[in-house]
């Protein structure tokens, strides 16, 4: 283990005993005075008030929701993100993240809709990391900066046309040149598949890809959904979410960077608890000095998850969640080559640990 790994995880676990357990005390002391309020008030009218519940479009387009950019979002699969905004927050041995994101419709009329989101995002390094045989040298911070645009037009016979564009900046030194810029670009459209299905063609490109860079990549899913299942079933990219019985809900999504499972039990109105496991390369930046302009720097690791999530007053979601994060690295690849195997690449280590993470969001 690297002496940057070594300081990073007594550091982290320093941190994480003073601040692992504020998130979920945080969170659970809100809801707990909300609920009172909620029944004081309830008992004073003679009836419970389900107001507090969770907003219409709480749920995810696409199960598991897609929380890097290894998912559904990176092939053109995903629906539209809920409407609001959101702030997520990691500490992790070596690197804090904070990203904060705002969605909402602009325009609606008749068929058509137009959607906004914008995304602020910094990964920081607790001391500057030396790439191992990469011509980018130490890595600070990585930023991610975005703007989403998503148009959309319900045409005869149920079917649906839409588009996708977005321009930002995925760096340590974002907006500074040409070549750390991101953009993409994207069109699908949405068939009847029957009582219960679509079926969804896509055509996607972009510079920052998981697979390849600059070159429209074709995507096709069937999305079946009753009350109790919405399976996903496609290429490059495929979901289940399962709810057998009872408050018991299960969910697992494959693509070719990414691999996520997720088992929670609970009433997602008021309060659920989850846990978890993910393995891949979720995030990928171009670097300002990197040697290789089509190579990116991608971030992978594995990590085994517990936590709990609450639906607050005014339209509040609470999550927090804790666990354990290895076999982390960071490297400079191509997409095609990590869809081959990242094995031979150079690769630099960063600690495994106990990480703790936690997200609020106010829908709109």
């Amino acid at each position: 283990m690297s002496a940057v790994s070594r300081r990073g995880r007594r550091r982290g676990l320093r941190q994480l005993r003073r601040l692992g357990a504020l998130p979920l005390a945080l969170v659970l002391t809100i809801s707990a005075a909300a609920r009172a309020a909620e029944d004081n008030q309830a008992g004073a009218s003679g009836a419970r008030s389900d107001s507090a519940g969770p907003p219409a479009d709480a749920a995810e387009p696409l199960p598991p929701a897609d929380r890097g950019r290894g998912g559904a979002g990176a092939f053109g699969l995903a629906g539209p993100a809920p409407e609001g905004v959101s702030y997520l927050g990691g500490y992790a041995p070596d690197t804090v993240l904070d990203r904060v994101r705002l969605s909402s419709a602009v325009h609606r009329s008749g068929a058509d809709e137009v959607a906004l989101a914008f995304t602020a995002g910094d990964l920081h390094f607790q001391e500057a990391v030396p790439l191992a045989g990469a011509g980018t040298g130490l890595v600070g911070d990585l930023y991610d900066f975005g703007v989403d645009g998503r148009y959309s037009r319900r045409i005869a016979n149920d079917k649906e046309v839409i588009g996708r564009l977005r321009l930002g900046s995925a760096s340590d030194k974002p907006f500074t040149r040409w070549d750390v810029m991101t953009i993409g670009a994207g069109a699908s459209l949405v068939l009847p598949g029957g009582d219960h299905g679509r079926w969804v063609l896509s055509l996607d490109a972009s510079n920052n890809n998981p697979i390849l860079n600059y070159i429209p990549i074709p995507g096709v899913a069937y999305v079946y959904r009753t009350s109790t299942l919405t399976a996903v079933m496609g290429l490059p990219f495929a979901s289940v979410r399962w709810r057998p019985a009872g408050l018991w809900t299960l969910s697992a999504l494959v693509s070719p960077a990414t691999l996520d499972g997720e088992a929670a039990c609970g009433d997602p109105r008021r309060l659920q608890g989850f846990a978890g496991f993910s393995a891949g390369a979720r995030q990928s930046y171009l670097p300002a000095e990197r040697a290789n302009a089509d190579e990116r720097l991608f971030l992978e690791e594995k990590r085994a998850v517990g936590g709990v999530r609450v639906s607050l007053p005014f339209r509040l979601t609470g999550e927090a969640q804790f666990g354990y994060v290895f076999a982390r690295s960071m490297f400079e690849t191509t997409g095609a080559a990590l869809l081959l195997g990242s094995e031979n690449v150079p690769k630099t280590t960063l600690g495994d640990g106990l990480f703790v993470g936690w997200s609020l969001r106010a829908a709109l």
